[in-house]
Parts: C-alpha cells; sequence; structure tokens
C-alpha cells in the first residue's frame, strides 16, 4: 500500500535528517492514499511551500526507488484527515480558548466614565528603518526571516502566531519592525502595535493606578497585529500574566496577527504560566542562532556600504573572526571603527581597525578553558567536539584528541585526571601517554607540528 511506502520514507527521512528539521516539516505531514498517489497533507501553506521547495525531489526519488515498477505520482495539500471520532460527534463543545475570550469580551465593557480611544494608532512604536529589505539573511536567520515575510505577506496568513526565540542581538527585534513596517505598507488601514514587555507592563501598572484599565484593555484588543518584544519580560509579574493572557485570547479568537519574541523556546520560559506557554507554542515557532561567518561578512559590507564606507577584505574577516556571536556587537565595532576613522581622517585599515577596537575585543576574548580548547580544536580539524571527546580510534580523530589534550595541560591548571574526565572518562595514564606520543610524533611528522604551533598560536592571541 502506498501508507506503507510512507512510513519507509519517514524511517529514512529521519535517519537523513536533523531532528529539528524531521520534527518542524516531515512529521506533520498526512498521508492519504488514493488512485495510485500518495498525497501528502501539510497543515498550513508556509510548511507546504517549505516541504515543496527542499524535500519534493528527495521524496519522490525514494518512491521511485521503492516501487520502480509502478510508482504513485506525489500530491502536496494543505488540509488533514478528520478523525472518524470527532466527524460523529455531533455537538462538539467550543474550545476553552474560545470560551475564556467569550468571557473575556463580556468582562472587559468599558465603563461610562472611563475614556476609550476609538482605535488604537494605525502603526505604533515601529522603527522605519528596520525592514526586510536590510535584514541580511544567512543560514542562522533564514528560516526565520521566511517565516516572518509569509505572516506579513501572505492575506489570510498560513499561520497568524509567530514566535521568534534566540540570544541577544540576533535580528529578533527587527525582523519584529520588519513585518510591522511591510504590514504598515501593505494593509495601511490596519492597526499595528509594537511594544515591549516592559512597556506593556509599565503601562498597565500606570492604568490600574489611574483607574483606566478598560482604555487599556480597549487598546490592545482593538489590534489587527500585536507584535511584543523580550516576552520573557513578564516571568513572575503574575496580573500583567493574566492580562497578558486575555488579550491574546482575544486576538487569537479574532484571527488577528501576534508575533512574540523571547530568549527561548515557549516551552523553556520560566516564571512564566503553562496557561500561556502552552499558547505561544500553538503556533510557529522558529530560532534564530548566532551568525555564521560568510553572514557576519555579509552583514559588515553591507552596514559600511549604508553608511558611505567601503571596508577590503581583511578588515571585514577580522571583525568577523573576533566577533561570532552577536549582530548587535558587529554592528557596535563597525560603528566605532568608522567613527574613528572619520574623527582621525584616517584610512580603515587593518592596523587602525585592530587598535580602535583593541579594548572592545579585549572584553570579547573568550577565557582559555579546557571546553574552549576542545572546540577551537574540533573546528580546526572540522570534526565535532563530540568526536574529538569520544572513545573511537581512528586516525583522524586520535590525532586531534591528542593534540588538545597536551594543549590543555600546556595552557591550563587542568590536572591529568580532570583532563581525563573531559575525554569520555579516560583513566589519568592515557592522558599522559597521549601527550607523550604526540610530543613524538610532532617531532618527526611537519603537518602536526604546524597544527600544533598554528593552534597554539591562535589560543594564544
Amino acid at each position: 500500500m502506498t501508507t506503507h511506502l510512507w512510513n519507509q520514507c519517514l524511517r529514512t527521512l529521519e535517519h537523513e535528517l536533523a531532528g529539528v528539521d524531521f520534527n518542524t516539516w516531515i512529521r506533520p505531514l498526512q498521508a492519504v492514499e488514493a488512485n495510485d498517489s500518495l498525497c501528502l497533507l501539510a497543515p498550513n501553506q508556509f510548511v507546504l511551500n517549505w516541504v515543496r521547495d527542499h524535500y519534493y525531489q528527495k521524496i519522490n526519488g525514494m518512491l521511485q526507488h521503492l516501487r520502480p515498477e509502478q510508482a504513485p505520482s506525489l500530491i502536496l495539500q494543505i488540509g488533514s484527515r478528520r478523525s472518524p471520532t470527532a466527524a460523529s460527534r455531533p455537538n462538539t463543545p467550543r474550545s476553552s480558548l474560545g470560551q475564556a475570550a467569550e468571557r473575556l469580551m463580556q468582562s472587559v465593557k468599558p465603563s461610562v466614565t472611563a475614556e476609550i480611544p476609538a482605535s488604537a494608532p494605525l502603526a505604533a512604536g515601529l522603527n522605519p528603518q528596520l525592514t526586510f529589505a536590510h535584514f541580511i539573511a544567512g543560514e542562522s536567520n533564514q528560516l526565520a526571516r521566511s517565516a516572518a515575510y509569509q505572516l506579513a505577506d501572505s492575506h489570510p496568513p498560513a499561520y497568524r502566531l509567530l514566535y521568534i526565540y534566540g540570544g541577544v542581538g540576533l535580528g529578533k527585534t527587527h525582523l519584529l519592525h520588519a513585518i510591522g513596517n511591510h504590514l504598515a505598507q501593505k494593509e495601511p488601514n490596519s492597526r499595528i502595535s509594537y511594544v515591549h514587555a516592559e512597556r506593556f507592563v509599565g503601562e498597565l501598572i500606570k492604568a490600574l493606578r489611574e483607574k483606566n484599565v478598560a482604555a487599556f484593555k480597549q487598546h490592545y484588543r482593538s489590534l489587527d497585529t500585536l507584535l511584543i518584544d523580550d516576552i520573557q519580560f513578564f516571568a513572575h509579574k503574575q496580573q500583567s500574566q493574566e492580562e497578558l493572557l486575555h488579550t491574546f485570547n482575544h486576538l487569537f479568537e479574532m484571527g488577528k496577527r501576534i508575533v512574540l519574541v523571547g530568549d527561548r523556546p515557549p516551552q523553556q520560559l520560566e516564571g512564566i504560566e503553562a496557561r500561556l506557554t502552552s499558547r505561544f507554542g500553538c503556533g510557529l515557532a522558529v530560532g534564530i542562532d548566532a551568525p555564521d561567518y560568510a553572514t557576519r561578512v555579509a552583514i559588515l559590507k553591507t552596514k559600511a556600504q549604508a553608511q558611505g564606507m567601503t571596508f577590503n577584505e581583511e578588515v571585514c574577516h577580522f571583525i568577523a573572526h573576533h566577533i561570532p556571536n552577536s549582530v548587535r556587537e558587529l554592528e557596535g565595532a563597525l560603528h566605532r571603527v568608522i567613527a574613528i576613522a572619520r574623527f582621525t581622517a584616517q584610512p580603515i585599515t587593518l592596523a587602525n581597525t585592530q587598535q580602535a577596537l583593541q579594548d572592545m575585543l579585549g572584553l570579547e576574548k573568550p577565557a582559555l578553558t579546557l571546553e574552549f580548547i576542545q572546540h577551537r580544536v574540533a573546528d580546526y580539524f572540522k570534526i565535532s567536539v563530540a568526536d574529538l571527546c569520544s572513545r573511537r580510534r581512528h586516525r583522524h580523530l586520535t590525532r586531534p584528541r591528542q593534540l588538545a589534550m597536551m594543549l590543555i595541560k600546556e595552557l591550563t591548571r587542568c590536572s591529568y585526571p580532570e583532563i581525563g574526565v573531559a575525554f569520555s572518562g579516560r583513566d589519568h595514564s592515557t592522558v599522559i601517554h597521549n601527550c607523550k606520543t604526540f610530543k613524538k610524533l610532532q617531532s618527526e611528522d611537519v603537518a602536526l607540528r604546524r597544527a600544533y604551533e598554528e593552534l597554539r598560536q591562535l589560543l594564544l592571541e
């Protein structure tokens, strides 16, 4: 049967794809057999587009391989298989979310004395400079950028709740503003508001103090799009969380767009009630990682050109190499280099850049720890830290492992037993043997000696 073929495809895809990719794009698909075809049902347009663009050819090839004599045609559609139990149920009660929204609507009718604005401002709190056109996309943020654009550009959107998470300074706030600015241009009559969580809490406290909560509720519940930044700021603020819950329920039930930004996935938020985190997770949650090297270089070049400056490759690569974790810090370094060059009327050279960023890079220099050396050695040899520390004895792993042990012993205060524990619990005598073996090998092998010298210099910079 065709569904049996899909199960075979699932097993192969689960083995070949990264876990997060399989769970995000493949697992939500439902398979239906119909007239020598395999129809895959996607939950929304965004998932359908992504599967079509990235996995259609792979899945079709699997079907051809599994059934070469008569492979079923592959069809992608939006939808889901109806549950027989649900279909036979004549009167399904409304969801608790709908009931909560109805109670909410009844509870927020304004009092006669409250001064209620007719509507929220059409586009409040948006920075017009933060647009999709100015957002530099790379492997680390492409998914989040695509999800944000899909929500802002589609009418109606395939999903109305988007949760973006990631570390500090990676572009989450930029995407929030980009969504708002795109919608303000595309739907000029829609009511859009960007608000930081701290401001939301402050406005609620002020409304409570001035006994004008009805106006506060009316303001946020009249929006077509609500954009909230740093949602983790609501932690342990019970009354603010309660009001956010009611606002969320109302907007969600009315089919409005809600975009939230946090520093971690919804289920990992601390101090936030489960009623909220479960709702945050019912939409599309996408993460942003630290920018890869190529993206960092592209960001520097684009930002420099926007200021009328041109950086040579050497300068761009120097900054990108030394500031790996934050777009915000990259921009800060860029502004500092440009400002000093303009103040001193000197060209932007590598030497001037090193001098301008001396203090900044000193603060950013990571501590020389056992873990840091492991990561540096693994990066140098293009292997994973897990393989470096494993008990596998392949030569392409044993030499980097011996080198790492030797560098850790030379450059840190770690003892042989501590080093052994960090490498899959090896005995201290094994660490001593590996260090001695590498010392002997590097005296005979030019490539190993060069690797040792380059890594040691890199670690001591």
